[in-house]
């Protein structure tokens, strides 16, 4: 069984409690205290199951530092019904992801507890630049 480490507490515009993993904590913790207000990329992965324990597909979502995204990873998961409800309109089929993440993880605030203290870093979402496909699509 592999140890998770350090989780970190971030709290997004939504109604959403967000329990962050990072790939390597005190990575995250080193670039959060140097920029504890920062901007991020965003992105959802729905190939990948979170196992939250809705025992169906979720989604991951992973964070990283926009000026510099080796910095440090953060990854949280959505539940199933997060996923639909959130991410994909049926009655319009659209994905809303590009809109989601303004409207709902524009900020987010993580938090840490260190001895007697809160340390609180800033997240702000900032848009990616649409990739374009091979072919002009």
């Amino acid at each position: 069984m592999r140890a998770i480490g350090e989780l970190f507490v971030g709290m997004a515009n939504g109604p959403f409690l967000l329990v962050l993993r990072a790939s390597d904590p005190q990575r995250f913790i080193e670039y959060a205290d140097q920029r504890p207000a920062h901007n991020v990329h965003i992105t959802f992965d729905a190939n990948v199951n979170p196992n939250i324990g809705d025992r169906n597909a979720g989604v991951q979502a992973t964070i990283r530092a926009a000026e510099k995204p080796e910095a440090y990873s953060l990854s949280f998961g959505l539940p199933r019904i997060l996923r639909e409800y959130l991410l994909f309109d049926e009655t319009r089929g659209i994905r809303l992801a590009p809109g989601l993440k303004r409207r709902f993880f524009s900020d987010i605030t993580v938090y840490r507890r260190i001895a007697d203290r809160d340390v609180l870093y800033r997240l702000t979402y900032e848009p990616q630049a649409l990739r374009r496909l091979p072919g002009g699509m």
